[in-house]
């Protein structure tokens, strides 16, 4: 793999302690992948919403959510802040 000035370290450590770092391309996680359906979509389609929309109306509207769950805490994040693009993996959040 070629270096590239948007790589990023990634440091682990093992079982012992052993840190480990190697360079790792970033991540760009910008939909769900189980409905192909990007967070910008969900972005577009909630604001022109008459009511706060939940993750409830999203899984309703578009399926996300629904799957795999893994998108849910990208979804809650869209709703609140309107990033659209992550680049770390987010942890599953509590229920709304």
């Amino acid at each position: 793999m070629a270096f590239s000035a948007t790589m990023i370290l990634h440091t682990t450590r093992d079982r012992k302690g052993f840190r480990a770092t190697q360079l790792m391309p970033p991540i760009n996680i910008d939909r769900c992948v189980c409905y192909e359906t990007t967070f910008a979509a969900i972005k577009a389609w909630a604001i022109t919403q008459p009511k706060p929309i939940t993750r409830s109306d999203v899984q309703i509207e578009f399926g996300c959510g629904g799957g795999c769950k893994l998108c849910q805490p990208y979804i809650t994040c869209t709703l609140r802040t309107g990033q659209v693009v992550f680049h770390e993996i987010l942890l599953e959040e509590e229920d709304e």
